[in-house]
């Protein structure tokens, strides 16, 4: 047993130490976002969760897939610096093509008549697609030293985001807020940057449009999924936005923030600590691979399953901590509350079995997942417009993720536990 985790002593601490900065991470967004909820109200709150989600689905657009595609390639790469130079350079190239599209796209936003309410608030949030941009997170995790990053964001969130308390007091300080949110990413950008530049593990390259668009070309299967997957996620947000007050999408991203928050303080960490491993495992043994998957399996599982429990149970006093504005969504708490489970459940069968063991194929049969669930979500969506709400959408979640996981789940088994 000692010899077995001897072997996954690097990624399991990684692990322990990316658990400990992303639960400061999102410990402090779960101090600012109920103080953000009863501050600004459902209305205000409202304002900044469409803001917010805007802002992710355009890192969405940056980001491209590469945290899997650049990662994988350089994990498996790191003695080939012609390698890694020319993937570094190619990757960085793409990201800034994209972030002019991203400004193009929000451009086109804030000229519609009915965002016109929500215009300064997309604005502010535009930094947070700049910072993002230039935290490196698919380099350093490729090298394996994921952390560094993870701390550098970690102690900057603790620096920045308490002055939220300091300067936000009423509705009319909301664009504050959105600067407050935003101007981490912003300053994890900088800092990255130098600190890069500081290490020297890469060079730029001369590349070209065929050279961009051939890395655009690998990661456009995760893109796609990862953006066909946001419309039960981000997306739900901005449609709840169109077709609801303000109010609901409020209530409905209150519950969906801590929801999330839970479940990514544990997930994400071991995703990004094993995904470079279980990609070298898998050129040399598929078995062990998915042996180790399983177990990771069983780690997540028993934890997420007390979490949802607490949420469950604590339901009507969440709802009471959160104020008057946010009655109601207690209903909303025990519908998602054992959906972590099945968000973790996707996320390790797919991003660690199809995408770091599998093919090209499995990459492809990856995207058609999300695919499937997002029309299943875009139809359900259409069909209950009339009279949306923030529990409808939440059912609505709740279904979408259940047969996400299934599915995914099952193409695990098929195409990689009994194709070895």
């Amino acid at each position: 047993m000692q010899i077995g985790l001897n072997k996954y002593l690097h990624e399991i601490k990684d692990t322990l130490w990316l658990i400990l900065l992303q639960g400061l991470n999102y410990l402090i967004p779960l101090f600012i976002w109920p103080y953000l909820m009863v501050t600004l109200g459902a209305d205000g709150f409202g304002r900044i969760s469409f803001g917010l989600t805007v802002a992710q689905l355009l890192m969405l657009l940056v980001d491209f897939g590469f945290n899997w595609t650049a990662t994988k390639i350089i994990s498996q790469n790191k003695d080939n610096q012609q390698i890694i130079d020319y993937t570094f350079s190619t990757t960085m190239a793409a990201k800034l093509c994209l972030l002019a599209c991203s400004a193009i796209i929000l451009g086109g936003l804030m000229c519609m008549p009915k965002f016109a309410i929500y215009r300064w608030v997309l604005l502010i949030f535009f930094i947070m697609v700049l910072g993002n941009t230039f935290t490196y997170v698919w380099l350093y995790q490729g090298f394996g030293h994921i952390r560094e990053v993870s701390i550098v964001t970690g102690v900057i969130k603790i620096m920045v985001l308490p002055l939220t308390f300091i300067f936000v007091h009423d509705m009319g300080d909301l664009w504050k807020a959105a600067l407050i949110l935003s101007i981490v990413h912003l300053i994890s950008g900088v800092v990255m940057t130098i600190w890069t530049k500081h290490r020297r593990w890469v060079h730029w390259v001369a590349v070209g449009r065929k050279d961009i668009l051939a890395t655009c070309k690998n990661s456009f299967p995760i893109f796609l999924s990862n953006a066909v997957g946001s419309v039960y996620t981000l997306l739900f947000v901005f449609l709840l936005t169109y077709f609801a007050s303000p109010v609901e999408v409020g209530k409905y991203a209150a519950v969906e923030k801590i929801i999330r928050a839970g479940c990514f303080c544990l997930l994400t960490p071991i995703i990004q600590s094993f995904y470079p491993k279980i990609s070298q495992m898998a050129i040399g043994s598929k078995q062990e691979a998915c042996r180790l998957i399983t177990k990771i399996i069983m780690v997540i599982i028993p934890i997420l399953g007390v979490f949802g429990g607490l949420l469950f149970f604590a339901s009507d006093w969440l709802m009471q901590l959160l104020g008057k504005d946010y009655e109601g969504t207690q209903v909303i708490f025990r519908i998602l509350a054992f959906v972590p489970i099945f968000i973790a459940m996707g996320g390790v069968t797919g991003q660690l079995g199809l995408l770091a063991i599998g093919n090209e194929q499995d990459k492809k049969y990856f995207s058609r997942v999300y695919v499937f669930s997002a029309f299943f979500a875009l139809a359900g969506i259409l069909a209950l417009s009339q009279g949306l709400n923030a529990i409808l959408t939440a059912w609505l979640l709740f279904a979408v993720e259940l047969i996400t996981m299934l599915v995914m789940c099952t193409l695990y088994y098929k195409r990689i536990v009994i194709a070895e």
